[in-house]
C-alpha cells in the first residue's frame, strides 16, 4: 500500500505550486501523441507571452534554480522536464493547448478549470493544496492511478499499548489519472531529475543511492513558496515552505526550492528508508525502449553524429547523437530525417546516382548557387547566402533540392519586363 506523507500547514489552504506542476504538462503531451524525445525550444521567453511580473522584456528563467541559467535551443522534452526549463515547457504547453493541460491536471486531482485559460497557468499560477499535490504525484509510482483519500491518523494506542483505532489503508480509493505508459515515462524523467537534472548535486545524500524513485521541486514566480514532492515505490512525500500568513512576500531573492524544501524532504525520506525502502519501478509492457536520435527525436541511423570541437586544441571529433528512450508501444517515430539514412556500399554500383554519406563538416555556401549531385554529402544548398540557413541535409536520394520560397525582386538577378496585355479578338 502506498503511504502519503505531507509536511507543512494544511490549514493554510491553497498555494501556487510553481514548476512542480510541470510533470502534468508533460503527461498531457505524452497522452496526446508526443513522447520524451519530442523536440521543444529552449530560448528567452517574451514577457507578453506569459504575462508574469509585467509585459515588457523577457521572463526570468528561475525554473532551473541556478543564478545564471543558460538556453540550449532545440532540446528533447526529457531534457526540458529534467532541467525544469520554463521556456521549453511553456512552449510545449502552448503547442498542446491549455484546455488539454487543464483537463489532464483535473484527472490528477488538481481542478483548475475555473481559472482563465492564460499562458501563465503553465508556470503554476493555479492554487493547489499540499495534500492535492502529494496525491497527484502518487500516480507515477502506482502505474497511472493515484490515491484519492487522505488519512491523517494511522492508529491510536492506549497506555497499555492496545490499539484503539487503526485506519484501513487497504480501502484507500484509487482513481486513474493517465495511462500506465505515460506514468512510467514521467517517472523515468523524474528519476533523471535526481541523477542528471537540477537536483543531481543535492540528491547525493539520499539513503540507498542510486535513488529508484523520482521527484520535482517547485519554485513559483516571486519566490514566496518552495515545494518539493517526490516518491519511491512505497511512499510519496511532499514538503511546502512559506509564510504562515500566506502572503506573496518573497522568502528571499533567490529562494530556490532545491535549497529550502529539498533538504527537509531528503531528511524525511532518509528517516523513512528503514521501514519504507523502495524497489525499482518496473517498466510496463505498454512501454518499449528504443534507440533515438537526440537531434530529431526519431530512430537513429549510423550517420547520426555531431561534430564537437575541443576548446583547447580546436580539434574536431564526432560523437553519436543516439540514446535510448521510452515510447508507447505501437507508436512509430520514424527514421531520422536530419542526418539521413545513407546507402550501403553494395548499392553504390547498382545505383550510381547515390553516394555514401560521409561524416564531414557541412560546406556552407558563400553565395547563391545551385548544384546537382553532391559526392561529399555536405548539405542542401539554397539560394540563401552564408549564415541564413543550414538546417537541411541531403537524404538517401542525395539530390539537391532548392526549398520552395517566394523570392522578392530584390533577390532577382534578372529583371523581366511586364507581359503585354492579353486581348481577345473575334475571327
Amino acid at each position: 500500500v502506498l503511504g502519503v506523507f505531507g509536511f507543512g500547514f494544511v490549514e493554510l489552504g491553497r498555494r501556487p505550486l510553481g514548476t512542480a506542476l510541470f510533470p502534468f504538462i508533460y503527461a498531457a503531451a505524452f497522452e496526446n501523441g508526443m513522447n520524451p524525445a519530442t523536440q521543444v525550444l529552449d530560448e528567452q521567453l517574451n514577457a507578453r507571452q506569459l504575462m508574469v511580473g509585467g509585459m515588457e522584456g523577457v521572463v526570468g528563467e528561475w525554473g532551473m534554480e541556478v543564478p545564471e541559467p543558460s538556453y540550449e535551443g532545440e532540446i528533447t522534452a526529457r531534457r526540458g522536464l529534467t532541467s525544469s526549463k520554463i521556456s521549453a515547457t511553456v512552449g510545449l504547453g502552448i503547442k498542446l493547448g491549455l484546455s488539454k493541460v487543464v483537463g489532464m491536471a483535473k484527472q490528477f486531482g488538481i481542478d483548475i478549470s475555473q481559472e482563465k485559460l492564460l499562458n501563465r497557468l503553465l508556470v503554476g499560477w493555479d492554487l493547489v493544496s499540499l495534500p492535492e499535490a502529494v496525491m497527484a504525484y502518487t500516480t507515477f509510482p502506482r502505474g497511472g492511478s493515484r490515491v484519492d483519500q487522505t488519512h491523517y491518523i494511522l492508529s491510536i494506542q492506549d497506555g497499555d499499548g492496545e490499539y484503539r483505532y487503526r485506519s484501513n489503508l487497504s480501502s484507500v480509493k484509487s482513481v486513474e489519472s493517465c495511462s500506465e505508459a505515460t506514468a512510467f515515462q514521467i517517472h523515468s524523467i523524474l528519476n533523471d531529475v535526481t541523477k542528471t537534472g537540477n537536483l543531481a548535486e543535492v540528491s547525493k545524500g539520499l539513503t540507498g543511492a542510486p535513488f529508484t524513485g523520482g521527484g520535482k521541486t517547485g519554485t513559483p514566480y516571486g519566490f514566496s513558496d518552495a515545494w518539493m514532492i517526490g516518491y519511491n515505490s512505497r511512499i510519496t512525500c511532499g514538503v511546502w515552505i512559506g509564510f504562515y500568513s500566506g502572503s506573496r512576500t518573497p522568502i528571499h531573492s533567490t529562494a530556490f526550492a532545491k535549497d529550502l524544501a529539498f533538504p527537509v524532504w531528503k531528511k524525511a525520506m532518509n528517516a523513512a528508508y528503514s521501514d519504507y525502502r523502495g524497489n525499482e519501478i518496473a517498466q510496463p509492457d505498454s512501454v518499449v525502449k528504443l534507440p533515438t536520435c537526440r537531434i530529431s527525436g526519431m530512430k537513429p541511423t549510423r550517420y547520426c553524429n555531431e561534430a564537437v570541437e575541443d576548446p583547447v586544441t580546436g580539434q574536431l571529433t564526432f560523437r553519436s547523437t543516439s540514446y535510448d528512450e521510452y515510447f508507447h508501444r505501437g507508436r512509430d517515430h520514424g527514421i531520422c530525417a536530419v542526418h539521413g539514412s545513407g546507402v550501403n556500399t553494395e548499392e553504390l554500383a547498382a545505383t550510381p546516382t547515390q553516394r555514401e554519406a560521409l561524416a564531414v563538416i557541412p560546406i556552407k555556401p558563400q553565395a547563391p548557387f545551385l548544384l546537382g549531385f553532391d559526392p561529399y554529402q555536405s548539405e542542401t544548398p539554397t539560394l540563401d547566402p552564408e549564415g541564413y540557413s543550414d538546417e537541411d541535409y541531403v537524404g538517401a536520394e542525395n539530390l539537391f533540392i532548392v526549398r520552395d520560397k517566394v523570392r522578392g525582386e530584390r533577390e532577382a538577378l534578372l529583371r523581366l519586363p511586364k507581359p503585354i496585355r492579353l486581348e481577345l479578338k473575334k475571327k
